[in-house]
Formats: C-alpha cells, structure tokens, sequence
C-alpha cells in the first residue's frame, strides 16, 4: 500500500465528500470504512450511499467511540431525472436521463430528505423488479441470486449486478456489462421515473443541505449538453458542482472549472469510492482545486 505521504502529498485539505460502504454498493462495512478514512488522513469524510443515510447512522456511533477529529458529514447520493429535450419548467412526462446528486451537509432527521429516500428507493424497488424479469427472459436467474448475496440486504444497485455478471463470466470486464447490457438503450437497461433533479435539489434544500452535481462527465454529454445540464442544475437551486471526482486528469478539471465558473456553482470533491483496487484503498483527492474555485465546504 503507498505510504500516506505519497497518497495525501496534494490533498486538497483532507476532503473526501463522495464515498461508498456496504449500506448501499461499496465493499467496506461503515465502521471499516471510517477506521480506514482516519488511517489515510482524511480529516472530512461525506458517506454518501445511495438513497440511504443507514451507513451514516452506524458510521456516526462508531466514530463516537473513537479519538478522532474525523468530521463525518451526513450525506446521500441520489439518482434523478433530467429531461434534456423539454426542459425543467415544461410539463413532466416522466421521461429524461439518470444524473446523480449528492446531498451534502443534510439535516438526517429532515421530513424531507426522509421523503426523497422513500421515494428514491420505491423507484429503485420498481427498476430492479423489471430488470429481475429481464434477467429471467435471459435465463440469468444466476446473475440474481449473486447480485442479492452480494448487496447482504442493503440497497440493491447495478453495481451488484454488473460485479454479479462478472463473477459468472457473463462479461469478461466489470465496464462490459454497462457497455453490452445495462447501459442507456443496451438490452437490459431499463427506463426508472426518478424523482426530477427539480424534485430532489428542493427535497436537499429544504432539509438545509448542499445540492452537488456528482461526476458530470461521467454522463458522456456534448460540451453543450452539458452546459444546459449545469445551467438547469443551478436554475432549480443547485448549488456545487463535483470538479474532482477519483482522479481525472488536469484537461478534465480545466474543463469542470470553467464550468463552475460560467454558472457559479460551487466546487466538489470526492474519491466516489466503492472498493479496494489491486489491494489499495483510494480514498482521499489527490489534486487541488484551482484559486478560482469556491469549495463548497465554504459554503455550508
């Protein structure tokens, strides 16, 4: 494993907002994941999982037990709904492409982060019981009852399912069974009515917490798609954008930044961390934000 040093030379000050445990897809337990964030040095840390604040509660009365100036942020990471062809202020017929957002600095105990939950997860619910039966068409009920064993009753997502199709040899890369199967138009994608970006930003708001465009290259938009997505994003309220994600390369930043700027959003950071890779855990940002750039730890 690289030494601390080596891993936190360039820290941007010890700041990991965007990071998974076994409450949704990650692999590491939330007390693990919290003993392991204060073995690297972070001094903030966002448990972001999926439409679930269960590993933020564990994660929390563990670091209670602990001598640790570790700050945990409540935090959850939300899938919704953008449509790019009618726009945020026309009628919603239900249609529109997945982004994520990442709720930070949220008041757990808000009515309505406790509502978006629900309603992200009644939507998941309903998305993996089609894709259950898309599965079955395929005569992968094998595929299922991995991807059930590996999520352990916690949130069941793609991630289970893709990992699941890898361990059979479906796919021989885990990026295959997004390119082949589960991805947007692929043969088992499979269309979810989200909550509205415009539903889930006011749902973060108004429970006092931070609206963060997570990973926005990762949607493989045009430069202009993407500008109309962040320009939406920050009509309906958003307020910070994910400039860092893992570790991108400086044309990446360059081009998130200037993003940023255009529309005043604030600047994210976060490992998206999921899972050890050739036995090293990446948490952590190893770049710093540009002087231009607002972190949006300044802003709560």
């Amino acid at each position: 494993m690289p030494l601390q040093s080596e891993i936190f030379s360039k820290n941007t000050q010890g700041y990991d907002l965007h990071t998974h445990s076994t409450a949704s897809d990650g692999s590491l337990t939330p007390q693990e994941l919290i003993d392991t964030a204060i073995e690297y040095g972070i001094t903030h840390l966002a448990l972001s999982d999926h439409d679930t604040l269960k590993g933020f509660e564990i994660a929390h009365l563990h670091l209670q037990k602990l001598s640790s100036t570790l700050q945990l942020i409540p935090s959850v990471e939300f899938s919704s709904r953008w449509n790019a062809t009618n726009g945020i202020n026309l009628q919603d017929d239900g249609r529109g492409m997945t982004v994520h957002i990442v709720a930070l600095n949220i008041d757990p105990q808000s009515p309505y982060i406790k509502n978006l939950i629900t309603a992200t997860q009644f939507a998941r619910n309903e998305r993996n019981q089609r894709l259950k039966i898309k599965l079955e068409k395929k005569g992968w009920q094998d595929v299922i009852q991995l991807a059930e064993e590996l999520s352990a009753g916690a949130t069941l997502t793609r991630t289970h399912i893709a990992n699941a199709m890898l361990a059979l040899n479906k796919v021989s890369k885990y990026a295959q069974a997004f390119s082949r199967y589960l991805g947007s138009g692929k043969p088992l994608s499979v269309h979810t009515k989200w909550p509205s970006i415009k539903e889930t930003v006011n749902a973060i708001v108004q429970s006092e917490g931070i609206a963060v465009l997570a990973h926005p290259l990762h949607y493989q938009l045009s430069r202009k798609k993407l500008l109309q997505l962040c320009s939406d994003f920050k009509q309906v309220g958003g307020q910070a954008l994910e400039v860092i994600t893992g570790n991108p390369d400086k044309n990446a930043i360059e081009n998130l930044t200037g993003i940023a700027l255009r529309q005043n959003l604030a600047a994210s950071v976060g490992s998206d961390f999921h899972a050890p890779k050739n036995g090293t855990v990446y948490l952590g940002v190893p770049q710093v934000l540009p002087q231009a750039l607002t972190p949006v730890w300044e802003i709560w």
